[in-house]
């Protein structure tokens, strides 16, 4: 018997590290559990494992994880703070340009 033209059910999705560290890479506000947990389709347990996760990931890559109540939102590490007080001081301006 063939299983051509037959198709597979796929598998469920599960959300991983890599999802949320995205989501939080592109939405430009903090972000509450409850939004970030339906829009990775994961219930609050393996939300709560992710951030747990994502924050460990980030420790060493310049990035922190910031967690104020319910709300997550990625954002430079203080390490770091020289490179972006730099941008911040040319005002943002496209730095291409000669002056």
């Amino acid at each position: 018997m063939s299983d051509e033209g037959q198709s597979v059910p796929a598998a469920p999705w599960a959300a991983t590290v890599e999802d949320l560290e995205a989501l939080l890479f592109v939405v430009d506000r903090p972000i509450t559990r409850r939004e970030a947990a339906k829009l990775l389709e994961a219930s609050k347990s393996d939300l709560d494992g992710l951030v747990t996760a994502l924050t460990t990931n980030l420790a060493q890559r310049g990035i922190t994880l910031i967690t104020h109540g319910d709300e997550l939102q990625l954002a430079s590490g203080a390490v770091q703070a020289r490179a972006v007080l730099a941008w911040v001081g040319t005002g943002g301006s496209d730095l291409r340009q000669p002056r």
